[in-house]
């Protein structure tokens, strides 16, 4: 009995210390138990947001028009099927219940992009299509799509969360591009500029819009988000490319590269975002250069149309004569012969001086309104209403007697009678 006693007693107290030294034991079991538990009540969770899918190109492109639809409706009832008879063999399910599980719904949805919508009535059948898609991938259009779920896709950060989120956020378009072939090559134009890589950018090809319907027609225009970490203050200075030839510059004059938001300079030399012009920039001349050629080019085309109204320009400059012959008014020589007004600003002759007051007087009273005239571009007519020599005492009770000259004031056009 001793032997026996003094075997077990060691026994025992081995157990003892055992259990005091892995008191946590089991409290570790309980505490995996509890994880199991709360990722099983995930899954659970995580199991109802399968009933909705969204699929969008990985390219950043829109999803849109009926024929989409359609051939994604072909496909998931393709995708169901196939799904339908490798399960059916494993489940007690009837025709009814399997005709729900195979039951669902396609629509496009819009957030940061437009996308298809797959709503599913079952949540175990949209677990099932998520697998496939996951792990085989989609391909619709010769176009690789991405599938993720509907929770996922709708609290993406728009462009706006995004600014608002981190003020240092930039949207930048290339427009007019010639050839998208080259869209690599100005991707990593703008990454090295910004001393980003190219992984950091969101890039989106955009495409035409009809009657506020997304298309699959590229515009040549594409956007860039990223984030300026190193605060450089100018924009990347482009080359266009057709087919990877340079054939001039991306001009952000000609709003071929803006950023949202700010003004970029004119001058590529300077090529500043905003007011961090350099020393020497050229931005003011080249504005108003541009100014002036715009001006030009909209006065050649009414040119045209008073050479096709010559008749009742004509008509319009003789009232006109014989308005200021009878007030005594000096006649601009001026827009005698060229029919149109001096426009700057400076004239004090009849009818430049009043030509801002004629376009709001009816043509039945001896104005323009009404006339081809109201067409006239702003550039073209005169800014201010200027004075009329003696400042004005040709009106009210200082009216100047005809015969009465001034000479210190009288210029060309004088209807004084000397």
């Amino acid at each position: 009995m001793r032997a026996a006693t003094a075997v077990e007693t060691p026994s025992y107290q081995q157990q003892q210390q055992q259990w005091q030294c892995m008191p946590m034991q089991p409290l570790q079991v309980s505490s995996q138990q509890q994880q199991q538990q709360q990722q099983q009540q995930q899954q659970q969770q995580e199991d109802n947001t399968y009933q909705n899918l969204v699929l969008q190109y990985r390219d950043g492109t829109h999803i849109s028009g009926e024929l989409d639809v359609e051939e994604h409706i072909v496909y998931f009832k393709e995708l169901t099927g196939y799904i339908k008879q490798q399960q059916q063999q494993h489940t007690n399910l009837n025709d009814t219940e399997w005709e729900r599980e195979c039951r669902f719904s396609v629509r496009s949805v819009v957030h940061t992009v437009t996308a298809i919508l797959v709503d599913f009535e079952s949540n175990h059948m949209g677990f099932e299509v998520f697998k496939v898609l996951s792990t085989k991938g989609y391909i619709c259009d010769s176009k690789e799509m991405q599938v993720m779920l509907g929770r996922d896709f709708f609290v993406q950060p728009t462009i706006e969360q995004q600014q608002q989120q981190d003020p240092r956020t930039m949207v930048l378009h290339l427009r007019k591009i010639p050839s998208m072939t080259d869209v690599p090559s100005y991707t990593k134009s703008i990454a090295e500029h910004y001393k980003l890589t190219v992984e950091e950018l969101q890039i989106a090809i955009l495409t035409t819009e009809i009657m506020g319907e997304k298309t699959d027609n590229q515009d040549g225009t594409v956007r860039y988000v990223f984030v300026n970490k190193h605060n450089i203050k100018t924009y990347p200075v482009l080359d266009m490319l057709f087919h990877g030839r340079k054939v001039g510059i991306m001009s952000a004059a000609r709003y071929m590269i803006s950023i949202k938001g700010v003004a970029l300079c004119a001058d590529m030399n300077c090529a500043a975002i905003g007011d961090a012009h350099k020393m020497g920039c050229k931005a003011q001349q080249i504005e108003k250069q541009r100014t002036i050629n715009r001006s030009h080019a909209v006065g050649k085309s009414f040119e045209s149309i008073l050479a096709g109204n010559r008749t009742r320009a004509n008509e319009i400059r003789l009232a006109f004569k014989k308005v200021a012959k009878e007030k005594t008014l000096t006649y601009c020589l001026k827009y005698n012969a060229k029919g149109v007004p001096c426009a700057d600003g400076r004239c004090r002759y009849y009818p430049c001086c009043d030509w801002l007051e004629l376009n709001e007087v009816e043509e039945s009273e001896g104005g323009l309104k009404g006339t081809f005239y109201e067409g006239m571009p702003d550039c073209m007519k005169p800014k201010v209403k200027t004075k009329r020599p003696l400042d004005n005492i040709t009106f009210g009770k200082n009216m100047r007697s005809k015969g009465e000259c001034h000479r210190s004031q009288c210029e060309m056009g004088c209807n004084c009678g000397d």
